[in-house]
């Protein structure tokens, strides 16, 4: 619906030839006092008559009297020294006199080409006044501007354009029946509604009660409400009887798709293939979009959660033109009034919201899915979807502040105005839960925000890929290295787990944390231990590399900071590979690298949590920094023994069956456990492409194209 104030034609006291008007008369005329405190012109009065006193005090000049003169004659206005006196006027005579200060006024002309306006001196002789301005206008209820009709379709040879109300009454009547709709000002001095009147299209069944309840009572906008009525009621039924077929017949045109959607409507856009899964959103106000764009556009909200409380956000959906009728299950937003099965879309939608609301405490789960990660492409985001299976931490909060998402979630709930309707279904005691109603459960956007362990970024996440983390403790059991690390591993780990507070240092905060050095070629076990420690600890494991920190030191500083905050808050143990930058011994030669191990040491301090360091190398460790490695661990290159034990176990998670002479073969290869995991991963899915079980015939022919040289000459 358009609310812009009406075209008109200045001055004009004739008609238009391509518009009318006709007015509505009421029993009593409405007084010309509606806009009273306001400056009016009186009629007939030019407009210079009204203006007294002009102070010009930008230069100078003070005006003692003024003249009544018409803006024609302006510029003419003959030089007057007892109006003007110069500032300091006991200096005058000292002083030359400043010219007066004038006003020439040009007029638009005749075109002379269509690029530029053609300014001329003379006054236009075809500007007239208003008609709507005139006295005689004024005093009707209504006014109704007619144009012609440029539809071959319609037989009419005239058109309603639109309603002008000009009774107080009415409009007071109207703040009722309109009350909330959104474009309309029932205070409007100017209160204008355009074909096709989509308010009281929509409010219909409004303004028929309040005229039964105004005719019960005799209420004084009676007579007013009443002319509107009977105007609107030849009007809009066409609308009305044109709609009622298309929905007989669950179809609409292009045309007519305005009047599927009055504000407060639910609307429904499927987000896949499968039943009842959809996306909802609460339409706010419609409009058609002309030219090169064309489409039905509607102004949406949905319900989304920042990390700190529920809040609206702004979006905007559109439905392309098309020809004929279409269905309206098939349309891009569809009522949800509309569809077939509402009562089990509604519980759909509603028990996804409680859901939602439950993950807004955050937390560590499994994922499987697709996620979002947001990317910043100068001043616009874009988002890189990715498949992922892992573990995620939910933390919207977080997710805003770190990521390159740098929208937000809009206004508070309590300035959402609140969606009407009955959706036909049952609440239970958790709709009162962060204040959200059914419907606004219904609202909420189907993601949550936070950070993927597995690929190591922020990301947005569906709702429908969380789960609860079903822990595993076999990788601690499996975990090839000697039983008595094992059980050191566990008891350093669980008692600092119950106790992390208790030891502290002579300063307050200092040395609550647990570090822990592994060092050992690559493949012999390092990451797996970590991995291992986690999930036996059933905490979330935040692994990072060096590199993943940058390369300045200013840089890196920034985002290990960043990082002990994140894993403090999510009770994380930390993994940092590849450590080798932090721990080595400092020189005079490279000042950088002083200054970086320094800032490391400073805040290893104040860490409280469990951090595992990886090595790959063997290195000249700095002094301070062996002082607080609490437990370190080095592993040796993989023995025949420990070779089989992998080998063993990764055969044991397929389909495949291995003697102990294939298994005892293959544990002399010169392989890590890392390689033994993918060539074990390679061979079965070189024997399920010919349907066949795992053999050792496909592992050979794996390691024939992976091995190097190297690794297979004696």
């Amino acid at each position: 619906m358009s609310m812009s104030p009406a075209l008109r034609n200045p001055r004009s006291n004739t008609a238009n030839p391509s518009n009318a008007i006709t007015s509505v008369h009421a029993a009593e005329p409405n007084p010309a006092g509606d806009n009273e405190g306001n400056i009016s012109q009186p009629a007939g009065q030019p407009l210079s008559d009204v203006l007294r006193g002009w102070n010009a005090d930008n230069t100078g000049l003070t005006v003692r009297k003024s003249k009544s003169l018409s803006a024609k004659d302006l510029e003419q206005c003959p030089e007057d020294d007892d109006n003007i006196v110069a500032p300091n006027a006991s200096h005058a005579g000292t002083r030359e006199q400043a010219p007066p200060a004038t006003v020439k006024h040009l007029y638009e002309g005749p075109p002379r080409c269509r690029c530029c306006i053609n300014w001329v001196e003379q006054y236009p002789d075809d500007i007239k006044d208003s008609v709507e301005e005139t006295e005689e206008s004024k005093s009707h209820v209504l006014l109704l501007r007619h144009k012609k009709s440029h539809d071959e379709a319609r037989k009419k040879p005239l058109e309603l354009h639109s309603i002008k109300v000009q009774s107080r009454h009415l409009k007071l009547a109207l703040s009722d029946i309109l009350q909330s709709y959104p474009g309309v000002n029932t205070s409007s001095d100017h209160l204008n509604f355009e074909a096709p009147f989509e308010p009281f299209f929509h409010c219909w069944d409004a303004l028929v009660q309040s005229l039964r309840q105004a005719e019960t009572t005799n209420a004084g906008y009676l007579h007013d409400l009443k002319l509107l009525h009977n105007v609107l009621k030849v009007e809009l039924a066409d609308s009305f009887n044109e709609c009622s077929d298309l929905i007989k017949s669950h179809v609409i045109t292009y045309q007519y798709l305005w009047t599927l959607y009055p504000p407060g409507t639910i609307v429904l856009v499927r987000r896949t293939e499968e039943d009842n899964d959809y996306y909802a959103y609460k339409v706010t106000r419609t409009s058609y979009a002309q030219g090169s764009s064309a489409s039905f556009r509607l102004q949406s909200t949905y319900i989304d959660w920042n990390g700190h409380h529920f809040g609206s956000v702004r979006t905007e959906l559109e439905i392309l033109p098309f020809k004929g009728t279409k269905m309206i299950k098939d349309l891009f937003a569809m009522p949800l009034h509309h569809h077939s099965c509402r009562i089990d879309v509604s519980r759909a939608l509603f028990a996804r919201g409680l859901e939602i609301q439950e993950l807004t405490s955050g937390g560590h789960k499994a994922f499987r899915g697709t996620i979002d990660i947001p990317q910043k492409l100068f001043t616009k985001v874009y988002y890189d979807t990715y498949s992922v299976e892992g573990r995620v931490m939910i933390d919207p909060a977080n997710y805003f502040w770190h990521s390159e998402d740098f929208s937000r979630v809009g206004e508070p709930l309590e300035d959402i105005l609140e969606i009407q309707g009955d959706h036909e279904f049952e609440a239970n005691a958790h709709t009162a839960t962060h204040g959200l109603s059914e419907e606004q459960l219904m609202l909420c956007m189907p993601v949550v925000r936070g950070y993927c362990l597995t690929t190591k970024n922020w990301a947005i996440f569906n709702v429908d890929g969380i789960e609860e983390i079903q822990w595993n403790d076999q990788p601690m059991e499996k975990l090839v290295i000697a039983e008595n690390r094992k059980r050191l591993l566990l008891a350093v780990t669980d008692q600092h787990r119950k106790h992390e507070t208790r030891f502290d240092d002579f300063i307050k905060g200092k040395g609550q944390g647990l570090v822990m050095l592994f060092t050992g070629t690559p493949g012999t076990g390092k990451t797996l231990t970590a991995e291992s420690i986690a999930d036996h600890l059933r905490l979330p494991l935040f692994s990072l590399g060096a590199g993943d920190l940058g390369e300045r030191t200013d840089e890196i500083e920034k985002k290990l900071k960043v990082v002990f905050e994140i894993v403090a808050k999510w009770n994380a143990v930390l993994l940092l590979d590849e450590a080798d930058v932090f721990m080595e011994e400092r020189t005079g030669a490279d000042m950088s690298s002083n200054r970086l191990i320094s800032i490391f040491l400073r805040m290893l301090e104040y860490f409280k949590g469990i951090l595992i360091l990886t090595t790959n190398r063997v290195l000249a460790f700095d002094a301070a920094f062996q002082s607080r490695i609490h437990l370190t661990m080095h592993y040796k290159e993989l023995e025949p023994s420990a070779k089989a034990t992998i080998w063993r176990n990764f055969l044991q998670a397929t389909d495949a069956r291995f003697s102990k002479e294939e298994v005892q073969e293959l544990s002399h290869t010169n392989v890590n456990g890392r390689q033994i995991k993918n060539l074990v991963r390679m061979a079965q899915l070189l024997a399920h492409s010919s349907n066949e079980a795992p053999s050792i015939q496909h592992v050979r022919e794996v390691m024939s194209f992976t091995q190097t040289e190297t690794e297979t000459s004696p």
